[in-house]
Protein backbone atom coordinates (compact mmCIF):
# COMPACT_ATOMS: atom_id res chain seq x y z
CA UNK A 1 0.00 0.00 0.00
CA UNK A 2 1.21 3.51 -0.85
CA UNK A 3 2.35 5.38 2.25
CA UNK A 4 2.66 2.25 4.37
CA UNK A 5 5.42 -0.20 5.12
CA UNK A 6 5.16 -3.87 6.02
CA UNK A 7 6.81 -4.77 9.34
CA UNK A 8 6.81 -7.81 11.58
CA UNK A 9 4.03 -6.20 13.63
CA UNK A 10 1.94 -5.36 10.56
CA UNK A 11 1.41 -2.38 8.28
CA UNK A 12 2.47 0.99 9.68
CA UNK A 13 2.85 4.43 8.06
CA UNK A 14 6.15 5.06 6.30
CA UNK A 15 7.25 7.71 8.78
CA UNK A 16 6.64 5.43 11.77
CA UNK A 17 9.20 3.02 13.17
CA UNK A 18 9.13 -0.26 15.08
CA UNK A 19 10.78 0.05 18.47
CA UNK A 20 11.26 -2.13 21.53
CA UNK A 21 9.62 -1.15 24.80
CA UNK A 22 13.01 -1.51 26.45
CA UNK A 23 14.42 1.20 24.16
CA UNK A 24 11.72 3.66 25.21
CA UNK A 25 11.88 3.23 28.97
CA UNK A 26 13.43 1.43 31.92
CA UNK A 27 11.57 -1.42 33.58
CA UNK A 28 11.82 -2.05 37.31
CA UNK A 29 10.33 -4.60 39.66
CA UNK A 30 10.72 -5.59 43.29
CA UNK A 31 13.99 -7.50 43.64
CA UNK A 32 13.58 -10.88 45.31
CA UNK A 33 15.77 -10.26 48.35
CA UNK A 34 13.91 -7.00 48.92
CA UNK A 35 10.57 -8.72 49.15
CA UNK A 36 8.46 -8.32 52.25
CA UNK A 37 6.44 -10.33 54.74
CA UNK A 38 3.32 -9.67 56.80
CA UNK A 39 5.60 -8.14 59.43
CA UNK A 40 6.39 -5.30 57.01
CA UNK A 41 2.73 -4.42 56.48
CA UNK A 42 1.64 -1.45 58.58
CA UNK A 43 -1.33 0.77 59.24
CA UNK A 44 -2.20 3.90 57.28
CA UNK A 45 0.14 6.85 58.00
CA UNK A 46 2.85 4.41 59.09
CA UNK A 47 4.09 3.65 55.59
CA UNK A 48 3.60 3.91 51.84
CA UNK A 49 0.98 2.26 49.65
CA UNK A 50 2.05 -1.08 48.20
CA UNK A 51 0.27 -1.35 44.86
CA UNK A 52 -1.10 -4.74 43.83
CA UNK A 53 -2.98 -6.02 40.76
CA UNK A 54 -6.28 -5.33 42.53
CA UNK A 55 -5.44 -1.61 42.43
CA UNK A 56 -5.66 -1.62 38.63
CA UNK A 57 -9.33 -1.53 37.61
CA UNK A 58 -10.47 -1.05 34.01
CA UNK A 59 -7.09 0.35 33.06
CA UNK A 60 -7.09 2.94 35.86
CA UNK A 61 -5.40 3.15 39.23
CA UNK A 62 -7.91 2.54 42.01
CA UNK A 63 -6.87 3.24 45.61
CA UNK A 64 -10.18 2.43 47.29
CA UNK A 65 -8.58 -0.48 49.14
CA UNK A 66 -4.83 -0.50 49.69
CA UNK A 67 -2.10 -2.15 51.74
CA UNK A 68 0.61 -0.12 53.45
CA UNK A 69 4.27 -1.06 53.61
CA UNK A 70 6.73 0.25 56.21
CA UNK A 71 8.75 3.34 55.40
CA UNK A 72 11.91 1.24 55.65
CA UNK A 73 10.77 -1.11 52.87
CA UNK A 74 9.62 1.88 50.81
CA UNK A 75 13.01 3.60 51.04
CA UNK A 76 14.86 0.31 50.51
CA UNK A 77 13.87 0.20 46.83
CA UNK A 78 13.91 3.77 45.44
CA UNK A 79 13.80 2.49 41.85
CA UNK A 80 10.20 1.31 42.32
CA UNK A 81 8.84 4.40 44.03
CA UNK A 82 5.79 5.31 41.95
CA UNK A 83 5.20 8.74 40.44
CA UNK A 84 2.71 10.31 38.06
CA UNK A 85 3.61 9.45 34.47
CA UNK A 86 4.86 5.96 35.31
CA UNK A 87 3.17 2.94 33.71
CA UNK A 88 2.26 -0.15 35.74
CA UNK A 89 2.05 -3.68 34.33
CA UNK A 90 0.95 -6.84 36.13
CA UNK A 91 3.54 -9.49 35.31
CA UNK A 92 2.54 -12.37 37.59
CA UNK A 93 -0.66 -14.18 38.42
CA UNK A 94 -4.04 -14.69 36.81
CA UNK A 95 -4.49 -10.99 35.97
CA UNK A 96 -1.19 -10.68 34.09
CA UNK A 97 -1.26 -7.98 31.41
CA UNK A 98 -3.38 -5.49 33.38
CA UNK A 99 -1.84 -2.08 32.96
CA UNK A 100 -2.38 1.54 33.95
CA UNK A 101 -0.78 4.93 33.45
CA UNK A 102 -0.30 6.59 36.83
CA UNK A 103 -1.89 10.01 37.18
CA UNK A 104 -3.39 12.09 39.97
CA UNK A 105 -1.34 10.14 42.52
CA UNK A 106 -0.80 12.31 45.58
CA UNK A 107 0.41 9.66 48.03
CA UNK A 108 3.71 7.83 48.34
CA UNK A 109 3.53 4.41 46.73
CA UNK A 110 5.64 1.41 45.82
CA UNK A 111 5.02 -2.02 44.23
CA UNK A 112 4.34 -5.52 45.35
CA UNK A 113 6.24 -8.32 43.53
CA UNK A 114 3.44 -8.96 41.00
CA UNK A 115 3.86 -5.62 39.20
CA UNK A 116 6.62 -3.93 37.22
CA UNK A 117 6.85 -0.23 36.48
CA UNK A 118 7.94 1.51 33.27
CA UNK A 119 9.92 4.65 34.10
CA UNK A 120 12.12 7.28 32.44
CA UNK A 121 9.91 7.06 29.36
CA UNK A 122 11.37 8.65 26.23
CA UNK A 123 8.25 8.52 24.05
CA UNK A 124 4.94 10.14 24.99
CA UNK A 125 3.94 8.32 28.17
CA UNK A 126 0.20 8.68 27.54
CA UNK A 127 0.68 7.20 24.06
CA UNK A 128 2.71 4.29 25.46
CA UNK A 129 0.10 3.82 28.18
CA UNK A 130 -2.57 3.27 25.52
CA UNK A 131 -0.32 0.94 23.50
CA UNK A 132 0.16 -1.24 26.60
CA UNK A 133 -3.62 -1.83 26.69
CA UNK A 134 -4.01 -2.47 22.97
CA UNK A 135 -3.78 -5.88 21.21
CA UNK A 136 -0.42 -4.89 19.70
CA UNK A 137 1.14 -5.42 23.17
CA UNK A 138 -1.46 -7.64 24.84
CA UNK A 139 -1.12 -10.28 22.08
CA UNK A 140 2.64 -10.35 22.63
CA UNK A 141 2.03 -10.85 26.33
CA UNK A 142 -0.31 -13.77 25.62
CA UNK A 143 2.18 -15.44 23.29
CA UNK A 144 5.06 -14.98 25.73
CA UNK A 145 3.54 -15.74 29.12
CA UNK A 146 5.11 -18.68 30.91
CA UNK A 147 2.60 -21.33 31.95
CA UNK A 148 2.60 -23.43 35.06
CA UNK A 149 0.92 -22.84 38.37
CA UNK A 150 1.64 -19.10 38.29
CA UNK A 151 1.82 -17.37 34.88
CA UNK A 152 4.83 -15.03 34.84
CA UNK A 153 6.46 -12.46 32.57
CA UNK A 154 10.05 -11.40 33.06
CA UNK A 155 11.25 -7.82 32.77
CA UNK A 156 13.54 -8.90 29.93
CA UNK A 157 10.57 -10.31 28.01
CA UNK A 158 8.59 -7.10 28.47
CA UNK A 159 11.56 -5.04 27.25
CA UNK A 160 11.59 -7.00 23.97
CA UNK A 161 7.96 -6.38 23.06
CA UNK A 162 7.68 -4.43 19.81
CA UNK A 163 5.59 -1.30 19.40
CA UNK A 164 4.75 1.02 16.47
CA UNK A 165 6.15 4.46 17.10
CA UNK A 166 5.14 7.61 15.16
CA UNK A 167 7.10 10.88 15.42
CA UNK A 168 6.84 12.46 18.87
CA UNK A 169 4.36 15.24 17.94
CA UNK A 170 2.07 12.65 16.37
CA UNK A 171 2.29 10.48 19.48
CA UNK A 172 0.95 13.40 21.53
CA UNK A 173 -1.83 14.13 19.05
CA UNK A 174 -2.98 10.49 18.95
CA UNK A 175 -2.84 10.19 22.73
CA UNK A 176 -4.91 13.36 23.14
CA UNK A 177 -7.60 12.13 20.76
CA UNK A 178 -7.80 8.81 22.62
CA UNK A 179 -7.93 10.61 25.97
CA UNK A 180 -10.68 12.96 24.79
CA UNK A 181 -12.66 9.99 23.47
CA UNK A 182 -12.34 8.20 26.82
CA UNK A 183 -13.54 11.32 28.61
CA UNK A 184 -16.56 11.58 26.29
CA UNK A 185 -17.42 7.90 26.82
CA UNK A 186 -17.27 8.42 30.59
CA UNK A 187 -19.65 11.39 30.38
CA UNK A 188 -22.08 9.46 28.16
CA UNK A 189 -22.02 6.45 30.49
CA UNK A 190 -22.87 8.68 33.45
CA UNK A 191 -25.72 10.25 31.50
CA UNK A 192 -27.07 6.84 30.51
CA UNK A 193 -26.90 5.67 34.13
CA UNK A 194 -28.77 8.81 35.24
CA UNK A 195 -31.46 8.30 32.58
CA UNK A 196 -31.91 4.70 33.72
CA UNK A 197 -32.47 5.85 37.29
CA UNK A 198 -35.00 8.43 36.12
CA UNK A 199 -36.77 5.75 34.08
CA UNK A 200 -36.87 3.37 37.05
CA UNK A 201 -38.30 6.12 39.25
CA UNK A 202 -40.97 6.97 36.69
CA UNK A 203 -41.96 3.31 36.34
CA UNK A 204 -42.28 2.92 40.11
CA UNK A 205 -44.42 6.06 40.26
CA UNK A 206 -46.69 4.72 37.52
Amino acid sequence: MVGFQQTDIGLIPMDWEVSLIGKQCQIFGRIGFRGYTVNDIVKENQGAISLSPSNIVNGELNLTKVTYLSWFKYEESPEIKIYNGDILLVKTGSTYGKTSLVNNLNRKATLNPQIVVLKNILCNNLFLGYLMKFPIVQNQIESTIVGGAIPTLSQVQVSKFKIPLPPLPEQGAIAQVLSDTDALITVLEKRIAKKRLIKQGAMQTL
